[in-house]
């Protein structure tokens, strides 16, 4: 007997293909195949490219409000598990609890960056969400404020009493920065006493520093980074007399 195929005609894709075929000497099976209406099969082969309206099998679950399997023993075929909640179950916890203490063997999710050659946001507006940027060498791409522009010179000055700021280029600057390096010196054989660096323009106020001892005849160079909102401004006590050279850069 040859083999014979019959189409169950249904109203809606898929359509189903009934074939009666012979697997051995007088025996035979049903074979079932679902197709579209072009005749393409659902069953799609391992590799094989997506096509815009492809019809598929849906896959089946089974829901299982306490993990356990329902194989009947090693090897045998399953279905996948859902919990009360309708999310799939899969082996492991990989959310932590904050402040929960590591342990050796933790599961965990690794987390993917975008290579960007050169900084740029690929979120679209502020405070959309967006992967972190690496450089290429693998880099993650990072800003301190101020720390990716070049120093600028922010004052030279000479004080030479209390309270007071003289330099020929004028007033201390004005406006927002960060004060990248202070470099102070003291020429003279008196010791410079209560050095104090504020955020001001012209007078004191907020301290930026602690106030500062400054040896006679010597230099003291300091790196602070810190920011100011107003300007930068020196004051020293009523004895001695020194040199100061404050370096910024732009705020960011």
């Amino acid at each position: 007997m040859a083999d014979s195929t019959l189409t169950l005609l249904n109203t809606k894709e898929p359509y189903q293909t009934i074939k009666l075929v012979e697997i051995s000497s007088g025996v035979y099976a049903l074979a079932v195949t679902s197709v579209g209406a072009s005749g393409a099969s659902v069953t799609k082969a391992e590799d094989a490219p997506h096509v815009s309206g492809d019809l598929v099998t849906p896959a089946g679950v089974v829901r299982k409000d306490t993990a356990a399997s329902i194989a009947g023993t090693d090897g045998d075929y399953t279905l996948l598990q859902v919990d009360a909640t309708g999310f799939l179950r899969v082996t492991g916890t990989f959310v932590l609890a904050e402040d929960a203490v590591h342990a050796s063997g933790d599961p965990g999710v690794q987390i993917l960056s975008v290579r960007k050659d050169s900084a740029a946001a690929l979120a679209g507006a502020d405070g959309d969400y967006q992967p972190v940027i690496t450089d290429s060498a693998g880099r993650v791409w990072a800003r301190l404020p101020g720390s990716d522009v070049t120093n600028n010179l922010l004052k030279t000055a000479e004080i030479n009493t209390a309270g007071s700021l003289v330099a020929a280029d004028g007033a201390s600057i004005a406006g927002v920065g960060v004060l990248a390096k202070l470099i102070v010196s003291n020429n003279h054989a008196t010791e410079v006493l209560d050095l104090s660096v504020y955020d001001n323009s012209s007078a004191a106020g907020t301290k930026l520093l602690p106030d500062m001892v400054i040896p006679a005849q010597t230099q003291r160079e300091f790196s602070p980074n810190v920011p100011f909102s107003i300007g930068v401004w020196l004051e020293k006590g009523a004895t001695g007399t020194m040199s100061a050279i404050a370096y910024y850069k732009v705020a960011v």
